[in-house]
Parts: C-alpha cells; sequence; structure tokens
C-alpha cells in the first residue's frame, strides 16, 4: 500500500471511511435495481405465463423487489466497510506508535 491511501486513511474518521464504502454500494444497489426493474419491466409479456396471481405490472411487487435489493446492496457493502475501517484503526494505531 502507498503512502497517500495509508495517510487519507489514518485521517479520516472511521464513521467518514464507514459512510463512504456504504454510500458508494448503495449507489451500485441503486444502478443494479432501477436497470433490473426496467428490465423487469420490459419483458412482461414473456414473463405473463409465469407469473400467478400476479399481475405483470403490479406497483407492490415492483416497490418490494426494489426495496428488497437495496436493503441487500446495503448489507452487501457492510463487509467491505467494515474491512475498510479496521484497516483504518490499525494504520491509526500503527502511525500512532510511530509518532512516540
Amino acid at each position: 500500500m502507498t503512502l497517500r491511501p495509508l495517510l487519507a486513511l489514518v485521517l479520516a474518521a472511521i464513521s467518514q471511511v464507514l459512510a463512504l464504502v456504504v454510500r458508494q454500494g448503495i449507489w451500485f444497489g441503486i444502478a443494479g435495481m432501477i436497470g433490473g426493474l426496467g428490465m423487469a419491466f420490459a419483458s412482461t409479456t414473456v414473463l405473463q405465463t409465469l407469473l400467478f396471481g400476479v399481475s405483470p405490472r403490479d406497483g407492490w411487487a415492483y416497490a418490494t423487489a426494489g426495496a428488497t435489493m437495496l436493503a441487500l446492496s446495503v448489507l452487501a457493502a457492510l463487509g467491505p466497510a467494515l474491512t475498510a475501517t479496521s484497516t483504518a484503526r490499525s494504520a491509526s494505531a500503527a502511525c500512532s506508535v510511530l509518532r512516540r
């Protein structure tokens, strides 16, 4: 790891690192959700034979699927975010030892 990213991790607060990584994960989740819901909406005529008891353009089904995917993208981003914060903590501890 080069000095510049290490120094950035040390100077940033742990909550800022966590928020940054989770925010990036949320943006990827939103992009995937928009693309997936758009493709699902476009393919309703093909999927109509597979749907039982649900209209092909049911708003609640789309909203539920979108909210579920967004929640899963937040959960998926938490793993790397917690890893990044532990890296920031260990880098901060190493720098404080070196300052003494």
